[in-house]
């Protein structure tokens, strides 16, 4: 920022009190003049926490915890809304202070770490749609649900995650969720800070999109191997024949070695392989 020739910050916001949310801000208030500085209000007892709140003390800087609906005024073109924050919370990333700010036609919804029901609930109450979206929780899947997505339907989105983190951020469904609605995705792991500049008309990103390469389908195998023919079960085994009955030798040609017999009985009689 000092770059840009920054040397005054109107407000900062602390989403809520997480050390990867607030962890930087300690650096911000050391160097710049901040003009008043808002957090959600919810407890932490982190060393961190406990830092940033020393030095807003020690330089006197004006802190506010914010009211759900209420506007941040401190410029007359630009219109910020709290969308939500709750002190209250039993969840820190549940505290997260929401914004939606808007500059003539385009707009930016900021989302901290604000999980599924969250949004649901911000949604019911509020119009979310806006041009950029900053993703909620890195790109979680506990952030970012279709519906809200859908809600939303930003041009572009922005991840905000570090790379080859332990948490897998972000999520393939997330991403997922951004291309079905065709939102450009910005990755501050592959580009670092992203800037997005607008004269309330138009609007430019300082990076190219990130194209997202999706996971190769597998291959299937050109020659699958055979499906085995089954073995046919043995042939029962039939019920054992009476081959002995009441048969009488009528007949004999030993010249012939022609004997003939005839059953003088009422039931059948095997006579296979007799001799």
């Amino acid at each position: 920022m000092k770059s840009k020739g920054v040397t005054k910050l109107d407000v900062v916001v602390a989403t809520h009190p997480d050390a990867d949310h607030i962890g930087g801000l300690i650096s911000v208030l050391e160097n710049f003049a901040v003009g008043k500085f808002i957090d959600s209000g919810k407890v932490h007892t982190t060393d961190t926490y406990l830092e940033l709140l020393q030095l807003i003390d020690t330089k006197d800087t004006a802190y506010e915890i914010p009211k759900n609906g209420q506007k941040i005024n401190f410029d007359n073109v630009m219109d910020i809304q709290v969308l939500h924050a709750n002190s209250k919370a039993s969840d820190n990333n549940d505290a997260s202070v929401v914004l939606k700010a808007k500059y003539g036609k385009v707009s930016f919804l900021l989302t901290g770490d604000a999980g599924v029901a969250l949004e649901k609930n911000i949604a019911s109450k509020y119009d979310v749609k806006s041009t950029y979206l900053k993703a909620g929780h890195h790109g979680s899947n506990t952030s970012s649900s279709a519906e809200f997505i859908n809600a939303v339907r930003p041009v572009g989105t922005v991840l905000s995650y570090g790379k080859d983190n332990s948490y897998g951020h972000p999520h393939d469904e997330v991403i997922s969720r951004l291309n079905q609605v065709k939102s450009s995705i910005y990755s501050t792991a592959v580009a670092g800070d992203i800037t997005v500049t607008t004269d309330g008309n138009s609007h430019t990103v300082n990076t190219k999109p990130w194209v997202v390469n999706p996971k190769p389908a597998p291959t299937p195998n050109p020659q699958p191997a055979p499906k085995p023919n089954p073995t046919p079960p043995p042939a029962p085994t039939p019920p054992p024949t009476d081959t002995t009955g009441d048969l009488d030798i009528i007949a004999k040609d030993l010249q012939g070695e022609v004997v003939t017999i005839k059953n003088m009985g009422k039931n059948d009689v095997a006579m296979e392989g007799w001799r």
